[in-house]
């Protein structure tokens, strides 16, 4: 008992180390000030897709398939579907829980910084939520299509590098995006925002711009409904679509187990 009462609280320690960690890298929102409500939330939405998608990409595969789940979950009368679904359901919530964190000094200069309303909290918040399932649906579909095409060892390699090269992309970017921000005038960034329309942060900054009552365009609406639509079919297509697979990746694992 007192064993697991110990387990209980490195867990709790770990994770609430996490969230002040997110916290502190969330400081990096006060570059977005002198930006508009769109790029503001754009931009924010870019580092918190790259971040917490880096905690998604490492601890799906031991989540999703996990030998000593698949010795006893099998012999149980559950549905791939149901095991999936709860699953991803767990990265969402976690995915949330940092995406948050990582966006408490964001709240904070989206309401008070220019052409920001106390409306941006809730906007913002629903456009991560919605991220957060995006970005969960994305890399249940992509490892379910890998590990059918590649298997799991080679999987497994692809996802070490990119999580290396992404997590060096992060520190660079860290650094870099910041000053680059602090001397780009009003016209730079609208011109560097066309490129990112085809981008998911483009998606879900259109998203809360909207819902936070932003002055708007076609473009901008158009964007918004896109990614409620994307998100929607991503994880129709996730949890749905490979569930059967879902479950012979689980057989296949615990034979190999």
């Amino acid at each position: 008992m007192r064993l697991e009462t110990a387990a209980g609280s490195g867990v709790a320690l770990r994770l609430a180390g996490l969230l002040v960690l997110y916290v502190l890298l969330g400081v990096v929102a006060m570059s977005t000030w002198r930006l508009g409500v769109f790029e503001r939330s754009t931009t924010l939405h870019a580092f918190t897709l790259m971040m917490v998608g880096i905690m998604m990409a490492g601890s799906s595969g031991t989540l999703l398939f996990n030998v000593e789940e698949a010795d006893i979950l099998l012999h149980r009368p559950v549905t791939p579907r149901a095991l999936l679904t709860a699953k991803v359901w767990v990265m969402v919530v976690m995915g949330v829980t940092l995406a948050v964190a990582l966006n408490l000094v964001g709240f904070i200069v989206g309401v008070v910084g220019p052409g920001g309303t106390w409306l941006f909290v809730p906007a913002h918040l629903l456009a991560l939520v919605l991220q957060v399932v995006f970005a969960a649906s994305l890399v249940t579909l992509a490892y379910g299509l890998c590990l059918r095409w590649f298997g799991r060892e080679r999987l497994d390699n692809f996802i070490t590098a990119a999580q290396v090269v992404v997590a060096v992309g992060a520190m660079i970017g860290g650094q870099l995006v910041p000053r680059a921000l602090a001397k780009m005038d009003g016209a730079a960034v609208a011109e560097a925002m066309q490129w990112m329309m085809v981008l998911p942060p483009a998606w879900f900054g259109a998203l809360a711009a909207v819902l936070a009552g932003a002055p708007t365009s076609g473009v901008t609406i158009a964007l918004a409904c896109w990614g409620v639509v994307a998100t929607a079919l991503v994880a129709w297509l996730a949890l749905h679509r490979l569930s059967t697979a879902y479950g012979e990746g689980m057989m296949a694992l615990n034979e190999a187990g």
